[in-house]
């Protein structure tokens, strides 16, 4: 008798362990929205910035001038940008300044402004900044476009899908805040520092009259600045 229980009890074993299984591998094929990124797929190092608005932008040119050193034109320009901030706390970030090609639309190059907006308010922030547009061999007309920029970055937890198996749904959603939070501190966004470049030895190419509007005279011909003081 006591062999026939063991082998009664060793069966049963058997029996939930191939019951199990399948059980176990039917959840793993089925997905679920990630609870950390919410189905975006990726989450933002700056989470505070998704309450502010760029409610305007204008730039101004100052010069263009061409570094004798290097292989570059130096666009000059004054930046002037306009910011609601709709959240609840003081919020710090970055906006991304793209110099493009009037005529192509080509990126000539970008830099970051950073941006520092008290609660609930409505400010308005200016800068003068430069850029490095390399590989030309004329000064061409260019725009300025602003976008805000959120330091958005994969979550790890579903590898950037938006989606994770219902195993580890729970588990995840448990841990979602300490999740969220260890993922902001690894991926702190910093864009590189701002360098200006040196244009008091430089070249000047080209400076806008005091009420022209940007772009500046265009050649009719090459689409290129007018030489000359």
């Amino acid at each position: 008798m006591k062999s026939k229980s063991t082998k009664i009890r060793f069966n049963k074993k058997y029996i939930a362990f191939f019951a199990c299984v399948p059980i176990l591998l039917i959840f793993s094929s089925l997905t679920a929205k990630c609870p950390v990124c919410e189905g975006t797929g990726h989450l933002s190092s700056t989470p505070d910035m998704k309450y502010v608005q760029l409610i305007s932008s204008d730039f101004k040119e100052l010069q263009i001038s061409r570094d004798v050193c290097t292989t570059y034109i130096v666009y000059s320009y004054t930046i002037t940008l306009t910011l609601k901030n709709d959240g609840n706390t003081d919020t710090k970030g970055y906006a991304k300044a793209i110099l493009k090609s009037y005529s192509k639309g080509s990126i000539l190059d970008s830099q970051y402004l950073p941006v520092n907006i008290p609660k609930q308010s409505t400010i308005e922030e200016q800068y003068d900044i430069a850029f490095r547009a390399t590989g030309l061999d004329q000064a061409e007309a260019a725009k300025v476009e602003v976008q805000l920029e959120s330091g958005d970055f994969d979550c790890k937890i579903c590898s950037g899908s938006g989606k994770i198996s219902i195993n580890s749904w729970l588990l995840a959603k448990t841990l979602q805040n300490s999740y969220k939070e260890i993922s902001i501190v690894e991926h702190q966004y910093t864009p590189a520092a701002y360098l200006p470049p040196d244009i008091e030895d430089g070249e000047i190419i080209y400076i806008p009259p005091p009420e022209s509007a940007s772009p500046a005279l265009l050649s009719q011909d090459q689409n290129s600045y007018n030489g000359g003081d």
